[in-house]
């Protein structure tokens, strides 16, 4: 079963675990406080929001791959493509809510992530764009700069994810 067949023969509990899902977390974190648990209950919160958006993410790679943008009038569902961002936005700030969001252990793999599909997400768009003709419009070095940039960026979103567990103590 691919990930379209669940979404398309799932969708509406989907669509209600994406509505409901942060508020349930919320809820339990008032009924059941503590120190140790409300940082894991977050983290499995954050984790489900971080799964949500990567779909999603990989969804919109592939339009940009293919460059089929009527494809998502076609076949996309709205509402799920509506509910897949809210989930993450109120996720994370229901989260802040509860605790600093450097206590929440998935929130910098999360962090890390999104700064890697944002360089990947680049690099997707431009290996579609590359030609002869886009390095006629730009100079090289203007090229080689924005590669650079881009490459920094992933860089530091993997320093997020992997990088040293001292520096989230300070």
């Amino acid at each position: 079963m691919t990930i379209e067949l669940i979404l398309i023969e799932y969708k509406w509990i989907i669509a209600t675990l994406l509505l409901v899902l942060p508020w349930i977390t919320h809820f339990l974190c008032i009924l059941i406080p503590g120190k140790r648990e409300e940082p894991i209950l977050l983290s499995v919160n954050l984790f489900f929001s971080a799964m949500v958006s990567l779909v999603f993410c990989i969804y919109f790679a592939d339009i940009i791959r293919t460059n089929d943008w009527k494809r998502v009038t076609k076949e996309a569902d709205i509402v799920l493509l509506i509910l897949a961002p809210y989930n993450v936005i109120t996720s994370i700030r229901l989260a802040k809510k509860r605790l600093p969001l450097e206590q929440i252990p998935t929130f910098r793999i999360i962090q890390g992530s999104i700064l890697i599909s944002i360089v990947l997400l680049f690099f997707s768009w431009l290996s579609q764009r590359s030609h002869i003709f886009f390095f006629s419009r730009i100079p090289f070095s203007w090229f080689m700069v924005t590669v650079g940039i881009m490459l920094l960026i992933g860089y530091l979103g993997w320093l997020q994810i992997f990088g040293d567990d001292d520096q989230s103590e300070d």
